[in-house]
């Protein structure tokens, strides 16, 4: 029986203020042969800022895969650029157990780099494996720590989990904070295991009772808030896992805590991949949290490096423990723009407009740079250059001067006007002896050209599961690929890149490599060899003849 998803509501309702925060929630209902689930949002008021002017208690926590006990050791880097006051790390297999040399020495260089902050203290499991095991680094008070491998069903059945689970109790504000971590396992093969820890993990949390919670880590699963623009790309991860949690009318859903997905909310318009490979990207890595902390979230980011890591990249998560003493959340980031040109040197820009219920006014910035204000949703400006490229980003600013981040890049060419994405290209497969051969053309793309082509191929197994791999980025408009075998069929598709990033892929080419042909073998006489030998035999005859020739003579 099939399953319709209809979201009655966007990510964030219309009306959804800097006031409100929203819990993912669905009904069912039989219609025909299909199930019907109507997704909707339960909305929780903040409460009003007090003017006092007592400091609110703020905190960040990182989580991050550092990917095979630190594989890269560039991955410190990243902790040092983010400074979080705790931080959630997995696959920290190697150090094993609290005590372990290696992990102190972490710890040990954290406190050096930063001598003003708390010193961290830390725990870590006794799960030797490189790609197991996780840790706990916390500025704040470390009043408990639970390692456990099993937990119980809902039929009451013990089950044993794919990575042991760390529970911390962790002293923030007077406020003991339960921090779940966990790893699931990976890929498509890994589905059943996931979903079963969860509904396992989920009676576990439900046992601790209405306490504060942040359930984080790799969970190797897809959301089902993740679509449109926010989709992950060709993923074959389940969404089920996380639509457990997510989900209260789920029949694995927690019968005591209300969850949100805390990056999700705080940005409904940017997906926020967490991995980001050759064959897909997504978002598998997830700070939830429950009913306790929908009034004190501030802002969560991912973290992105010029220089590989970890194949993961961390996500954080600011909460702010007292909001009735001061408003820390800053508007959602403005999104749609879009923009015409006005003759040869006016541009004119609109967007989709804020509706926080303190929102103030927006912020123009052009190639960087801060240049104005407007307090509608659309902005004009006069006196540009003919024919030249200009970026522009918007952010949006409240009552309390909370800024947002910057909206995506908008580019607009004083020439053409808007700069788009590349559009689908139109791709020719011909097939050769035991290669394949690539040409392709793109629609022009107004005012700009591809920069860069991706091109991706998938065998008859994978292309069933429509797993794509990369296999090479040029710049040129056509491609040899030698890496087939004959009488096999293969699928392409490529993707065009210009300066405002990929484009749509193309249709799916099949293709079947043809066999190798044989070169017709050369004749003896037409080889090296046999023209030596002819040479050699013309000499042969030559001096045979001048001796007879000679010989009459005399």
């Amino acid at each position: 029986m099939a399953i319709l998803i209809l979201i009655t509501t966007s990510i964030l309702p219309t009306n959804a203020g800097n006031n409100s925060i929203f819990v993912f929630n669905s009904t069912t209902q039989q219609v025909d042969d299909k199930i019907i689930q109507k997704i909707n949002f339960n909305e929780y008021k903040i409460n009003k800022i007090n003017p006092s002017q007592e400091e609110p208690v703020v905190f960040k926590l990182l989580n991050f895969n550092i990917e095979n006990s630190g594989k890269h050791p560039e991955w410190v880097d990243a902790v040092k650029d983010t400074n979080p006051d705790i931080m959630f790390l997995v696959e920290t297999g190697a150090w094993v157990g609290s005590n372990d040399e290696e992990f102190l020495s972490i710890i040990d260089e954290f406190n050096a780099y930063f001598p003003n902050e708390t010193p961290y203290e830390g725990v870590a499991l006794n799960e030797p494996s490189f790609t197991a095991g996780v840790a706990v680094l916390s500025r704040f008070p470390i009043v408990n720590f639970t390692q456990w491998q099993t937990s119980t069903l809902d039929d009451g059945t013990e089950w044993e989990l794919n990575h042991d689970v760390m529970h911390v109790e962790i002293n923030v504000d007077n406020t003991n904070i339960h921090i779940i971590g966990t790893h699931f396992p990976c890929c498509e093969a890994g589905a059943v295991q996931r979903i079963t820890d969860m509904e396992g993990l989920i009676n576990y949390i439900d046992d601790l009772g209405p306490v504060p919670v942040i359930y984080t880590g790799d969970f190797n699963a897809d959301s089902p808030l993740d679509f449109g623009d926010n989709a992950p790309t060709q993923s074959s991860l389940d969404t089920e896992t996380i639509e457990m949690l997510l989900n209260s009318s789920h029949p694995a859903a927690s019968t005591v805590h209300n969850w949100i997905d805390s990056y999700r909310i705080l940005n409904p318009n940017d997906p926020g991949f967490t991995v980001v490979h050759d064959i897909w990207s997504g978002r598998i890595d997830y700070n939830f949290v429950n009913d306790f902390f929908f009034d004190k979230l501030v802002n969560s980011t991912v973290y992105q490096s010029e220089i590989l890591i970890s194949d993961h990249r961390p996500v954080d998560l600011t909460i702010n423990m007292n909001p009735e003493l001061a408003d820390l959340r800053a508007p959602f980031s403005p999104f749609d723009i879009e923009g015409d040109v006005i003759g040869d040197s006016e541009i004119s820009l609109i967007w989709v407009a804020n509706e926080e219920l303190d929102f103030d006014h927006y912020n123009i910035y052009k190639d960087g740079i801060y240049i104005d204000s407007s307090f509608v949703n659309s902005y004009s400006e006069q006196g540009l250059s003919k024919g030249v490229k200009y970026k522009y980003q918007i952010t949006a600013v409240d009552n309390s001067s909370n800024e947002s981040f910057l909206s995506n890049k908008f580019y607009i060419d004083t020439a053409f006007g808007s700069i788009l994405k590349p559009g689908p290209a139109n791709l020719i497969i011909t097939p050769l002896n035991v290669m394949v051969q690539l040409n392709w053309t793109f629609p022009v793309a107004v005012g700009d050209d591809v920069e860069t082509v991706f091109i991706f191929r998938a065998s008859e197994v994978s292309y069933s599961r429509d797993l794509f791999r990369f296999i090479k980025s040029t710049t040129d408009n056509s491609y040899i690929d030698e890496a087939v075998t004959a009488n096999n069929k293969f699928y392409y598709y490529i993707i065009g890149q210009n300066i405002m990033g990929r484009g749509n892929r193309s249709a799916v080419v099949e293709v079947i490599p043809l066999e190798a042909v044989e070169e017709p073998k050369s004749n003896e006489d037409d080889s090296p060899i046999g023209f030596h030998l002819y040479l050699i035999s013309i000499f042969t005859i030559t001096l045979v003849v001048g001796k007879l020739y000679r010989k009459n003579l005399k």
